[in-house]
């Protein structure tokens, strides 16, 4: 039974992880809850979605941000980030049929 344990941890952190080598991938430090929440009591709403968005696990948008900076261009609109992908995928295994409207 502890090892069935084990087993489970160890899948769930390959799901959810923030290890070095999510961060040799072009990836960053996790800003957890307790942040998202300090920077919603101080109202900085842009820096918020910065954070959440493009400069989170949305890869893409990520790159076409980069592109932006160096180029000069406006910033684009940001897409979701993967951890969203994650939560959809969780939900579908619980029997939920989510879809999404635009």
């Amino acid at each position: 039974m502890t090892r069935c344990t084990h087993v489970l941890s160890d899948l769930t952190r390959l799901l959810h992880s923030n290890h070095s080598e999510v961060r040799a991938q072009f990836g960053g430090q996790r800003f957890g809850e307790m942040e998202v929440w300090a920077l919603e009591a101080y109202g900085a709403s842009s820096t918020l979605r910065e954070i959440l968005t493009v400069k989170s696990d949305d890869v893409i948008g990520r790159a076409k941000t980069y592109e932006a900076i160096v180029k000069g261009e406006p910033m684009p609109e940001p897409g979701l980030p993967e951890s969203f992908n994650v939560l959809m995928h969780e939900l579908k295994g619980l029997g939920l049929d989510i879809r999404l409207e635009e």
